[in-house]
């Protein structure tokens, strides 16, 4: 299967096919009821423009989603502008007058902050999440309220700055704005000392309830929860506010670890108003054990948070998480089958398969744990599993992808491996290093088995992609914080391929934006290429399939992280190869010449006859 891309994914070549532009008809039209940023491509004279109300609605890098009616149909992006037009690239697909522009990134409001330390930790790790969507402000006398601002956050680290009365918090909230209060903030408000202890073992958060906020986190979870790890070892610090709820308008999420404490409040006061230790200990929040996972209510509340993670704190068991994928595909057995790939003697260490999507339609396979310490791959793959059968949120990208693919997922492929938690397979045999790939010249010759596909994995995949001819092949796989958040591709692929793999990066670093912070930094992926040495991606992509690996990051205090990632990162994966396979839709004729009007017939004079003579 070979990829159709050259008319669809160079931006050159769509610049002046479509732009954006402002439309004066765009209320009379009744489309002032669109939902903000959303925008519909119109035309004005022969080219196609969208209706936005006033300059500056959009920017230049800004990505959109096409729907034509409730049908996806690709993505575009503002490239260049023209004076107050702003220019249209398809990045896949290509948009027709009418379509809906749907802005990528989630809307995040202005918000703004307001601490006793500018210089501290959090003010950098909110600075990293929200971008210029934050305006900071030093809590004092002459600090500036920023109308603009929908939400706010309020910190303090020590100072007792409502001794005079609380103007910016609770009053803020009351008028309908989004307000989220550091535990210590809130507590000098309400009169209370703040409950700051310290701990001889690291504090844990205990989550009471699944709510939108808690989404993906079972109830009873403990996840470590504190602040500041003091330089004595062993001194750990976190903030809870004394005591448990006693107001109707207060719904404790989370409990500190005797549940006596309470560790995050929602508060009604007519707005929203969330209580929450948010002090970390180096302004690197999704590195540092105990704060990882405190910016992920921020972004929550804000509505740029997780949309499909699942928090695992630890490993799960091979068998629990193939009985788990077993369950899904018995309940939608019209929808999703399981199929044994391969194995050793041993059946606990046989390899399943699960397949979705449309039968005869082009395959793309998923994989996860060719290195049996890559857990999180498979607890990814089995979320995703669960969000193409369920589509939450009614994403219409979804229905149309299981309409144009056959989605093959491996949850884990090094089976003995993960059962051991080694890397290596019980031979002794890494599976990345088992294909034909410069195979001969990779020194190690256990990591790289006796012969190429020598391995249960690896003749697995050989037959995906030789034999079932598949177009796709992506490996989720988990590496260290230092390598970072990655698409890896194959060293072969196509010049296509290589443009396929770019777009699909901009598009999704687009959804991703203002979600998560990872050290001091918004996280963020990139493309890079393999080394030249065997791997399932370079094997595959010699054959011709679009091959790259998805790395995540982290362990099972990540796992909110990873799993969003991942999942986000999959499903892109496959609209993009989707999009690669289909022909680009031809572009609209140029309309016709108009005909130069024919020359007037000459004037017919008439030619008097003269009078006769009167002689």
């Amino acid at each position: 299967m070979r990829f159709h891309l050259s008319a669809r994914v160079a931006l050159a070549c769509l610049l002046g096919t479509a732009c954006l532009g402002i439309s004066a008809a765009r209320a009379a039209e009744g489309d002032a009821a669109l939902p903000a940023g959303h925008f519909k491509i119109e035309a004005r004279k022969g080219v196609a423009i969208a209706g936005i109300q006033k300059r500056g609605d959009t920017a230049i890098g800004e990505c959109f989603e096409m729907r034509r009616g409730s049908q996806f149909v690709g993505y575009a992006q503002v490239a260049a502008m023209d004076g107050p037009w702003p220019q249209l690239a398809y990045l896949f697909g290509r948009g027709r007058v009418g379509d809906l522009l749907v802005p990528v990134p989630l809307p995040v409001p202005y918000t703004q902050l307001l601490v006793d330390d500018l210089e501290a930790p959090v003010t950098k790790e909110l600075q990293a999440l929200l971008g210029d969507r934050l305006k900071v402000e030093e809590l004092g006398d002459r600090m500036t309220i920023h109308g603009q601002c929908t939400a706010r956050i309020v910190i303090i680290h020590g100072g007792v700055f409502f001794m005079m009365g609380d103007t910016i918090a609770q009053p803020f909230a009351q008028q309908g704005g989004t307000l989220i209060i550091d535990t210590l903030a809130y507590s000098h408000l309400r009169g209370n000392v703040a409950d700051e202890t310290r701990f001889d073992e690291p504090p844990t958060l205990r989550v009471v309830g699944e709510g939108p906020l808690t989404a993906g986190i079972a109830p009873e979870t403990r996840i470590p929860w504190y602040g500041t790890r003091k330089a004595k070892k062993g001194t750990y610090v976190a903030r809870y506010f004394a005591g448990l709820p006693q107001k109707e308008n207060e719904k404790i999420v989370a409990t500190d670890g005797s549940a006596e404490n309470s560790g995050v409040l929602d508060v009604d006061l007519g707005g929203r108003m969330l209580v929450l230790d948010l002090i970390t200990p180096t302004g690197r929040a999704g590195r540092d054990p105990g704060a990882k996972n405190k910016l992920l209510f921020v972004s929550r509340v804000l509505g740029t948070g997780p949309r499909y993670a699942r928090y695992i704190g630890g490993k799960p068991h091979y068998d629990d998480l193939l009985e788990w994928f077993t369950e899904l595909a018995k309940d939608n057995a019209d929808r999703m089958t399981r199929a044994f790939e391969g194995g050793r003697d041993k059946k606990e260490d046989y390899i399943y398969s699960f397949t979705l999507g449309a039968e005869g339609k082009p395959l793309a396979v998923l994989a996860g744990g060719l290195e049996g310490t890559d857990w999180l791959s498979g607890a990814a793959l089995l979320r995703l599993a669960e969000v193409l059968l369920d589509n939450p949120g009614r994403d219409p990208k979804i229905e149309w992808l299981l309409e144009r693919l056959r989605i093959k997922i491996i949850p884990a492929l090094n089976v003995p491996g993960y059962r051991n938690d080694t890397a290596a397979n019980e031979n002794g045999v890494l599976l990345n290093r088992n294909f034909p790939y410069h195979w001969d010249a990779f020194a190690d010759k256990k990591a790289r088995g006796r012969e190429p596909f020598s391995e249960p994995g690896t003749a697995i995949l050989q037959r995906a992609i030789e034999t079932d001819k598949a177009a796709a092949f992506l490996e989720v796989a988990v590496d260290d914080y230092d390598a970072g958040y990655r698409i890896v591709r194959g060293r072969d692929a196509s010049e296509a391929q290589q443009r396929t793999l770019r777009t699909l990066l901009t598009i999704l670093n687009a959804r991703l934006l203002r979600r998560f912070v990872v050290g001091d930094k918004p996280l963020t992926l990139r493309v890079t290429r393999d080394k030249e040495r065997p791997s399932a991606i370079n094997w595959a992509a010699s054959k011709g399939a679009l091959a790259a690996s998805l790395k995540i990051c982290g362990d099972g205090e990540d796992s909110l992280t990873s799993n969003d990632v991942a999942i986000e990162g999959c499903l892109h994966f496959l609209v993009a190869t989707a999009l690669s396979l289909e022909k680009p839709e031809p572009p609209p004729p140029p309309p016709p010449p108009k005909k130069k009007p024919a020359d007037p017939p000459a004037k017919r004079t008439r030619t008097r006859r003269p009078r006769p003579s009167a002689d």
